[in-house]
C-alpha cells in the first residue's frame, strides 16, 4: 500500500473514531481534547518502547505510530486553536507540536525523552484547566 493512501487511511479512521467517542460519550471540546491526548500518550509511549528496544530509527520514522502521532498531533492543533493563544494548555502544545515536527533523522535519546516530558506537560495544563472549570461550576451552584 502507498505511504500516502496509507496516512490518508490513518487519518480518516482517527478522525472517525473521535467523531464517534463525542457522539457515543456527549464529549465537549474539552473532553475531546482529553481523548486525543489519550491517544497521543498511547502512540508515543508505544512508539519510545519501540526505540528503546533497538528499533532503527529510519523505520520508526516511517512506521503507523509516527503517522499516528503526526496526525493525532495535528487533530490536535485543531481542536486547541479554539482556546486563547494564552491558555497554559495551548502553550504547552506549541512545545510539544514544535518538537514533534522537528523530529526527523536521528533524534537524541534526550529529544525523545523531551517529547515525552512535554506531552506530558500539555496533559497537567490540561488537567489544571479542567480543576478549575469544575471549581468555578461549583461555585455557580
Amino acid at each position: 500500500m502507498r505511504r500516502w493512501w496509507r496516512s490518508f487511511v490513518l487519518r480518516r479512521s482517527l478522525r472517525r473514531q473521535l467523531a464517534a467517542v463525542t457522539r457515543e460519550q456527549h464529549l465537549d471540546a474539552h473532553g475531546r481534547r482529553l481523548w486525543l491526548l489519550d491517544q497521543l500518550d498511547n502512540y508515543l509511549d508505544r512508539w519510545l518502547a519501540f526505540a528503546a528496544l533497538g528499533v532503527p530509527m529510519e523505520s520508526l520514522l516511517r512506521d503507523d505510530l509516527f503517522l499516528m502521532l503526526r496526525h493525532g498531533s495535528a487533530l490536535f492543533t485543531e481542536e486547541i486553536d479554539q482556546l486563547p493563544p494564552t491558555a497554559p494548555e495551548r502553550i504547552a502544545w506549541q512545545t510539544f507540536a514544535q518538537l514533534l515536527a522537528n523530529f526527523s533523522g536521528a533524534p537524541s535519546t534526550s529529544s525523545m525523552h523531551e517529547l515525552r516530558k512535554s506531552l506530558s506537560a500539555v496533559r497537567v495544563a490540561h488537567q489544571h484547566r479542567s480543576h478549575i472549570a469544575t471549581s468555578e461550576t461549583a461555585n455557580w451552584t
